[in-house]
């Protein structure tokens, strides 16, 4: 049995030189194995006599050689009975926390094998992937990437209903784990950390993870009453708590009005207004974002007054209190992107300090994101990248990175893209400066064998 293990009764069962001690607290020995028992502990008991006396040496080896076969079909009768046992109390308890991959696509997945590889050096039932495709998307693996319900999209105004497809599939999906994650990732994302890595920090806690514009950045009402409500803007990939997750989902299969009045009409768009709740209106395509960087927050938190400097706020990862006047990013940031307009990433964050370390490594840079609408500023996409950018990507703070699309190009003659993904980041183990193992056995620590001697099992 484990030493300081978190649940007692917890067994490694090994066949030594003798019968093991059954060391689970499950419950008793059903009747089949009890008899094979008693059997055994006969035949050793006559073995053990005969050897003492001296003599019927012959008898002896004859009797170790039965006893070793009721043995073998004693274990194979445990074994078929544990195998049975542990697979109804594993449908019967709650599952453990898992991580709910939600991909937005028009019709690709251009970093579908280093995804792959990423998921699968998860193990069974830690994680699962959910896409949804704007177009016919054949070239992606559904046996992998489930495909949701299609929904209407348009870009900045409308993908909100999209995201929402995704998330209800994702919290439909049998069994529950009050730390389960979801994560919106878009086709350009890549995984910049192991999967251990990120499953570990995300199953941490029961929060949700938001990356919060500068101040700048949200939306400001002045109400008749005097009163300044302030819309928070928002990066669109988020990663929500399961709690927040079904919140999320049931307000909009409700099609409830949110408090900014953002809402999904009967014919499956999204309001292009945002009515603010007295007799002035803002057009949400006329102010500086788009709606799916407003929905979420605003719909699980609300629109906070501006009285004082802070504002109260619980369930969200590293914000106790929101600065209502910030001139960097709050929030935990599980998503590198990077943002051409000056100030909308702030100047002293882990954003603008992994930009500047990118812009040092060979090879990288950022296409030309300049548009005629100013209102309209696309994040920046990485044009050209080094091994050495993935490890600089590596060894920041975040867990995944965009917009790395198909176009971006890989300085390296031996190998593409995913490969350097899954050579990097699968198979290092995430970050050259964490000790994050890569493959994690719950059972690490040290134990007691059915002898009592001590012995550790290490990944």
């Amino acid at each position: 049995s484990r030493i300081g293990a978190p649940a007692p009764g917890s067994c490694l069962a090994v066949v030594s030189r003798r019968p093991c001690l059954r060391c689970s607290a499950k419950s008793r020995a059903p009747k089949t194995k009890r008899v094979f028992s008693r059997v055994q502990n006969c035949y050793w008991f006559l073995f053990n006599l005969f050897v003492l006396l001296g003599d019927g040496m012959r008898i002896a080896s004859w009797l170790a050689a039965t006893a070793a076969g009721l043995f073998l079909e004693a274990r194979n009768v445990q074994n078929v009975t544990d195998v049975t046992a542990d697979v109804a109390l594993e449908t019967d308890a709650k599952r453990g926390p898992m991580l709910f991959m939600l991909f937005m696509t028009i019709d690709r997945l251009p970093h579908q094998d280093a995804w792959r590889a990423w998921m699968n050096s998860a193990g069974g039932g830690k994680v699962k992937a959910f896409v949804h495709c704007k177009n016919d998307c054949p070239s992606v693996d559904h046996s992998l990437f489930q495909e949701v319900n299609r929904v209407h999209t348009e870009y900045c105004i409308d993908l909100v209903n999209a995201m929402n497809s995704l998330l209800t599939a994702a919290v439909q999906f049998p069994g529950s784990h009050p730390n389960d994650k979801f994560i919106f990732a878009s086709e350009s994302h890549i995984p910049v950390k192991s999967f251990s890595h990120a499953f570990h920090q995300l199953t941490l806690s029961q929060t949700s993870d938001f990356c919060l514009f500068p101040r700048q950045e949200w939306l400001v009402h002045h109400s008749t009453s005097g009163l300044t409500y302030l819309g928070v803007k928002a990066h669109q990939w988020v990663v929500l708590s399961r709690e927040h997750g079904e919140k999320a989902s049931a307000l909009a299969r409700a099609n409830v009005v949110n408090p900014w009045g953002i809402r999904i009409v009967h014919n499956g768009l999204l309001q292009s207004s945002t009515n603010l709740g007295s007799n002035v209106t803002m057009d949400a395509t006329k102010v500086d974002g788009c709606v799916d960087e407003y929905w979420y927050f605003n719909a699980l938190f609300g629109t906070p007054p501006e009285i004082g400097a802070t504002s109260k706020i619980s369930g969200l990862t590293d914000v106790d209190r929101l600065q209502l006047r910030s001139p960097e990013e709050q929030g935990r940031c599980d998503t590198y992107v990077h943002w051409i307009k000056p100030g909308a990433t702030g100047r002293s964050g882990p954003i603008a300090h992994l930009t500047n370390d990118l812009l040092t490594t060979p090879h990288f840079s950022f296409q030309d994101a300049s548009t005629t609408d100013p209102r309209m500023v696309h994040p920046g996409a990485v044009a050209s990248m080094s091994e050495e950018s993935l490890l600089a990507f590596r060894d920041s703070p975040f867990l995944f990175a965009r917009k790395i699309d198909g176009s971006t190009v890989y300085h390296n003659r031996c190998e593409s893209m995913s490969q350097a993904i899954t050579r990097l980041i699968v198979g290092a183990g995430g970050s050259s400066h964490l000790d994050t193992p890569r493959f994690h056995f719950d059972g690490e620590g040290e134990w007691l064998d059915n002898f009592g001697d001590k012995g550790d099992i290490t990944t």
